[in-house]
């Protein structure tokens, strides 16, 4: 009896914690989403505020660079960054993301060294960093490196998209994989099965743009169009 009553409170203190978790999470994709849409003063300042409370999630201060970086304010997206990875060490996403940054602020060697970070953690114990994020991350940082892509693919971002079909980034990414490669159709099929999906998110239509244009330019010019009109100041497609 005492270890069911233990138990229920247990459940009954966790609650409120979930709860919460589960807020934050919704919190986090409507800052994204003002990223998406190229409002990127409000997601700077709304991702600010959370990385100032000190929240322990790594969402926040890698929405807050994309921020900067899409504002060219590369100083405080370094600042954040180099703060953000003494908390979270083993984050291949903010790793990586780390390396736009420093590539943004014309420090390629050390870009180079903490892109190769990444190699080095995986070495160390790989299935600790295996969640979704972290799996398409790592297939980013081989795909730099000029790795067979049927390897990135089958070892990275098709597990992703096994596990979690909507995963965003794992399309995207294997879209990307395809055009680095020159292969077209691949890219417009994997990118027509979220833009299905209707996401609203800028990089699904530019990437389609890129996949038809050497086909087919007015199919590629309608999606460009599609891209800036859900973020007009998505610096690729302008």
């Amino acid at each position: 009896m005492h270890s069911v009553g233990s138990a229920r409170r247990g459940f009954v203190m966790v609650i409120p914690f979930a709860l919460m978790l589960m807020a934050s999470r919704s919190f986090a994709q409507d800052v994204e989403s003002l990223l998406r849409t190229g409002q990127y003063d409000q997601a700077a300042q709304v991702a600010a505020v959370e990385v100032q409370r000190g929240v322990w999630n790594e969402k926040w201060p890698r929405l807050l660079i994309e921020a900067h970086l899409a504002r060219g304010r590369y100083p405080e997206a370094l600042a954040i960054y180099e703060a953000a990875i003494d908390r979270y060490p083993t984050s291949l996403t903010l790793r990586l993301l780390g390396r736009d940054v420093l590539i943004a602020s014309n420090d390629r060697e050390r870009a180079e060294r903490e892109a190769n970070q990444i190699f080095e953690i995986l070495q160390r114990s790989s299935s600790r960093f295996a969640s979704a994020d972290n799996l398409v991350a790592a297939g980013r940082y081989f795909a730099l490196r000029g790795e067979d892509a049927r390897q990135i693919l089958t070892l990275f971002y098709d597990r992703v998209i096994q596990a979690e079909p909507k995963h965003l980034e794992a399309h995207l990414a294997t879209a990307e994989l395809a055009l680095s490669k020159g292969d077209y159709q691949v890219a417009a099929q994997t990118l027509a099965r979220i833009d299905a999906a209707d996401t609203g998110d800028p990089r699904v239509a530019y990437l389609l743009a890129r996949a038809w244009a050497p086909s087919d330019g007015s199919k590629a010019a309608e999606f460009l169009e599609r891209a800036l009109s859900r973020n007009p100041n998505h610096a690729p497609s302008l």
